[in-house]
């Protein structure tokens, strides 16, 4: 059976993460000015997300440091 590659952070990681803070941001048109332009070079899937969405920002001391994004799962899809 294959190992965990998981490992606890150090102490002075852990304390480095504490100081995160994570904010939810819903389908403000907004956000999505900034949020989206940042997270699409970095993204596998380039196409637009469906359905209602929220979005989480990590921010420490200012900057945004972190980005998720999810999207609700749509009832039917068809291919143009």
């Amino acid at each position: 059976m294959p190992t965990a590659c998981f490992r606890k952070p150090t102490q002075s990681e852990q304390a480095w993460l504490n100081r995160v803070e994570l904010t939810l941001f819903g389908d403000d048109a907004g956000v999505r000015t900034r949020f989206d332009p940042a997270i699409e070079p970095h993204h596998h899937w380039k196409r637009r997300l469906v359905g209602e969405q929220v979005r989480y920002v990590g921010i420490r001391r200012g900057p945004w440091i972190a980005l998720l994004r999810q999207n609700a799962a749509a009832w039917h899809l068809r291919t143009p």
